[in-house]
């Protein structure tokens, strides 16, 4: 007969050995958290093929770093708010902060409007470094839903406020507009006195707030270092640093693209965030939680501008390179790789845009009569030279009496490598009540600066083999992909709503 004490027995031998396995499993002491914000499986798998077949491609062919990634498994999670299908990046990036579900549109406060602690926080409490870094700015959702709590994603002065009274220990972006006073720009003022010859001449000197409060002046009181400008952040020995880079947004990944590698180069990118990000926050013997955000790859998204996001993506795809292999000289380091959400309904498609092609292939005729879309298209997304909506405020830059068709034309043909006819330039620029005129989904571009882009994107569909079918966000699931233990990584496995990645970051860090 099998006696209790046998059971006793093997609960005890149980116990033991998951005791056994706890002690001799790599403790977590880091999380990098990496959020390409707008990034669903389809801007990944734009990246891919680049990467790999294109015929010029930077990546000669190699592998991104999504593919290394994967060799790990890949998880999905499902970011849909309290109450509705489709979530924007506040509530998405708030659920991911404090595994509480809420509504799209609020930061850092749950379904109710309550206050919930996020996961910087919570790191902050057990005493360990934390630091937010981004493309886009500071004061922008993502960011601003792990160290703020508004009921409202556009209240980006009081997020402002809040974010410098968190103190994450690092804080990397633009938005500098946020946290001068309103009186910046007056040149009698004690402010401009102060600072104007602290922030590089090309970083618009204008506030966007509606107070005096001087933020600048709150986080010096905090102990924060301030740095304007790359070489500034790069030669920063401080071990607390709030790092304004732009007036507002970032530049983009085509910037990018075109000026990393000038050595006068102002503006730090992702990476070089990301890396001193890491050098500063190292240094805290308890570890560290550390959430960088590839913003820009959603608002190319928005404006449906394919070539923009190819090289967002890029751009975020070396940040991720250099995180792994600071993360792959140790075993005590998380690193989670995810979006908050997909945007634009993106794809390449085939059609039948091409005649007939015939090829003889082992004795065999092999004919079809669509367009599957060549490699060359690739290389031709590469070569735009500026965003569409850098393309639009380059047109109405120019003399009213210049704004017209054949102006449009012009400027258009130079910045991409597919080019517009006349007729096409003038539905590019036509206007109804103010709103660029879209014939379907309409009410999917919720933004007449980036209908704009969408009105691009109708017109180039045919000669780019892509298609959109939304300005807006989608509910797409969006994958999760890690390096670390197993022990950790095997947990991101299976499909969940993204409140649970809060949880999985916090018992990783032992801090649930």
């Amino acid at each position: 007969m099998f006696k209790y004490s046998h059971v006793l027995g093997f609960l005890l031998l149980f116990v033991g050995c998951a005791s056994g396995e706890r002690e001799q499993r790599p403790k977590i002491k880091n999380v990098i958290f990496m959020i390409g914000d707008g990034m669903g499986p389809q801007q990944i798998s734009l990246l891919y093929h680049y990467a790999r077949y294109a015929p010029h491609s930077i990546y000669k062919g190699g592998e991104t770093s999504f593919e290394k990634l994967a060799v790990n498994g890949i998880g999905l999670h499902i970011p849909n708010p309290y109450g509705e299908i489709v979530i924007d990046s506040a509530a998405s990036a708030t659920q991911m902060a404090t595994g509480k579900l809420s509504r799209p549109g609020i930061i850092g406060l749950d379904r109710d409007g309550q206050v919930a602690e996020t996961i910087l926080e919570r790191a902050q409490r057990a005493g360990l470094g934390t630091g937010l870094v981004s493309d886009t700015r500071l004061t922008h959702a993502t960011p601003a839903a792990y160290a703020a709590h508004v009921i409202s994603r556009g209240m980006e002065g009081e997020i402002a406020r809040q974010m410098v009274q968190t103190a994450p220990d690092i804080m990397l972006s633009g938005g500098l507009k946020y946290f001068m006073p309103q009186n910046a720009g007056d040149k009698n003022s004690a402010f401009f006195k102060n600072y104007r010859s602290r922030i590089p001449r090309d970083i618009d000197f204008l506030s966007q707030r509606t107070d005096s409060l001087n933020i600048l002046a709150k986080a010096e009181k905090k102990g924060f270092s301030l740095v304007f400008d790359k070489k500034s952040l790069l030669q920063s020995p401080a071990k607390k640093i709030l790092g304004l880079f732009a007036a507002d947004a970032m530049p983009d990944g085509i910037w990018y693209s075109k000026n990393e590698k000038k050595p006068l180069r102002k503006v730090p990118t992702l990476l070089e965030m990301s890396g001193k990000a890491l050098q500063v926050l190292a240094q805290n013997e308890k570890g560290f939680f550390l959430m960088i955000e590839g913003g820009q790859i959603d608002w190319a998204g928005h404006s449906n501008d394919p070539g923009t996001m190819l090289h967002n993506m890029i751009h975020f795809d070396q940040t991720i390179a250099s995180v792994l292999k600071w993360a792959s000289k140790r075993d005590d380091t998380l690193v989670i790789v995810t979006a908050d959400h997909e945007t634009g309904s993106f794809a390449f498609s085939y059609s039948s845009r091409r005649k007939t092609k015939t090829l003889h292939l082992n004795n065999l005729t092999y004919a079809t009569d669509s367009s599957f879309g060549d490699y060359q298209l690739l290389d031709k997304l590469y070569a735009q030279k500026g965003s569409y909506n850098t393309i639009f405020d380059d047109f109405y830059l120019l003399p009213k009496k210049q704004q017209n068709p054949f102006h449009f034309r012009e400027v258009f043909n130079q910045s991409s490598a597919f080019k517009i006819s006349l007729k096409e330039a003038e539905l590019a620029i036509e206007r109804k009540d103010g709103w660029p005129i879209i014939h379907d989904f309409r009410h999917y571009h919720t933004s007449s600066y980036n209908a704009k882009g969408g009105v691009l994107a109708r017109i180039l569909a045919r000669k780019q083999n892509i298609i959109w079918g939304t300005g807006s966000h989608t509910a797409t699931p969006i994958p999760v992909f890690t390096f670390g233990p197993k022990w950790i990584t095997d947990q991101f496995m299976g499909l969940y709503n993204n409140t649970r990645l809060r949880d999985l970051v916090a018992h990783a860090l032992e801090l649930d």
